[in-house]
């Protein structure tokens, strides 16, 4: 979810800074936050970013974000695959 990149819960630091400060990267599960992150991310996506599907936005966030070694992602059509797929193709998003 997204509060482990804004939520300061772990002292000064959110959880992204402390998995990061002890060496640690972390898993994501549920990278739509069913389906709030789709859409509203917590930060806008640049103009010319290359996505334009709302769970393309959220994948791009979460693959562009600091310390996120992978995202689980389920796929019900093989239309979501290749949407999703296709973010291979992009760079990620710059910090």
């Amino acid at each position: 979810m997204d509060e482990a990149a804004t939520l300061h819960n772990q002292g000064d630091s959110t959880l992204l800074q402390a998995a990061s400060a002890a060496g640690l990267s972390l898993q994501l599960r549920q990278p739509f936050c069913r389906g709030r992150l789709s859409h509203q991310l917590p930060q806008p996506l640049p103009e010319g970013s290359g996505p334009c599907h709302h769970a393309q936005r959220a994948l791009q966030f979460a693959r562009s974000t600091p310390g996120i070694a992978c995202a689980l992602v389920g796929m019900k059509t093989p239309a979501q695959r290749e949407e999703n797929a296709a973010l291979a193709k992009l760079a990620p998003l710059p910090a």
